[in-house]
């Protein structure tokens, strides 16, 4: 009779390992596995054209980048063009540049970079990337993570899979620019599983949720300069490089 019991109780709990059943016959199953998954992110920064204050740039090279534009200007601008060749090419000071800088700014870029506004802008880095999320840059994000419900979208009947992800949503930052989050699932899940699921977050992050969230641009003046702001969930190339984890915990 003690045998038949022991079956029964074992047969009740099938779906727990064995190893558990073995420690604990009498312990309810465990019918919730949460694993949690990590990628970096980073925010994006690139200079709104159609609005530059130029006082405000000639501030922002120098207090950000330690740059003088008044002396880069002066040093590089060429005042030679309708001059006789034996003439001696007229110097300008940086007190003149800065005094009349429209001016001086408009000759330099169509001199110095072709008038494209473009070439200048990276020459001086003023389309660049940070690796630091502030706290309102994190709760925005893991709110339109949240929002987006992401469980409701993965592909079970393509992989054939018969596990039920019941959440899937971002809860932490890490080191200011790596996302931490949970998915809770059913069941506990295969390896091959468990990669499917990693497939299925880095499509998300690369050409679903990342994407559009990537669109979703802010405005912010960082020493009276505009800037489009964006944060930028996935990266094929350059550094640090992108990754994203899934493990059980």
């Amino acid at each position: 009779m003690k045998h038949i019991k022991t079956y029964k109780i074992f047969e009740a709990e099938i779906k727990r390992t064995f190893g558990d059943w073995l420690k604990n016959p009498k312990a309810p199953k465990k019918d919730e596995f949460t694993y949690q998954f990590e990628f970096p992110v980073k925010k994006v920064f690139n200079i709104n054209e159609g609005n530059i204050d130029l006082d405000n740039l000639a501030d922002y090279l120098k207090q950000e980048k330690g740059c003088d534009l008044y002396q880069d200007i002066a040093n590089e601008i060429d005042l030679s063009s309708g001059m006789e060749e034996d003439e001696e090419t007229p110097e300008v000071s940086k007190e003149e540049v800065r005094a009349n800088f429209s001016e001086y700014f408009d000759t330099w870029i169509k001199q110095v970079y072709n008038n494209d506004m473009s070439k200048f802008f990276r020459m001086y880095d003023l389309d660049f990337e940070e690796s630091h999320l502030t706290e309102e840059d994190f709760e925005n994000l893991r709110d339109n993570f949240n929002e987006s419900n992401l469980e409701k979208y993965y592909t079970y009947k393509e992989y054939n899979h018969d596990f039920q992800i019941i959440f899937m949503k971002v809860t932490e930052l890490k080191d200011n620019n790596k996302i931490i989050g949970e998915i809770k699932t059913n069941r506990e899940l295969t390896e091959d599983e468990t990669e499917s699921v990693k497939d299925y977050l880095i499509g998300q992050c690369s050409d679903g949720w990342g994407e559009s969230y990537e669109e979703s641009q802010e405005k912010e003046k960082i020493l009276g300069l505009s800037f489009y702001v964006s944060i930028k969930p996935w990266w094929s190339d350059g550094y640090p490089e992108w990754y994203l984890e899934v493990n059980e915990i």
